[in-house]
């Protein structure tokens, strides 16, 4: 994969899109200022943080799942070693 690009895959596609040099630079990548947020704008970026990450969990388990998959596959085919 190419610098600066970050996969994401979905039921059977792979979608490259570009990273934010912020996103890969800790330097950069400070913790914003939510000083002048109101309590409802605070709420939705929180919602919005608990929706990511319960979708990268689901994601993560389902890879778990093909990767088992894969080998008890690749163990009846008689491939691993």
């Amino acid at each position: 994969m190419e610098p600066g690009k970050t996969a994401v895959a979905t039921e059977g596609s792979v979608t490259i899109s570009p990273v934010s040099p912020a996103a890969t630079n800790p330097e950069t990548n400070a913790s914003p200022d939510l000083s002048g947020l109101t309590r409802e704008q605070l709420e939705a970026r929180i919602k919005t943080l608990t929706d990511s990450l319960a979708s990268a969990n689901a994601e993560t388990e389902a890879f778990r799942q093909k990767w088992e998959a894969l080998k008890l596959e690749e163990e009846a085919l008689g491939l691993k070693p």
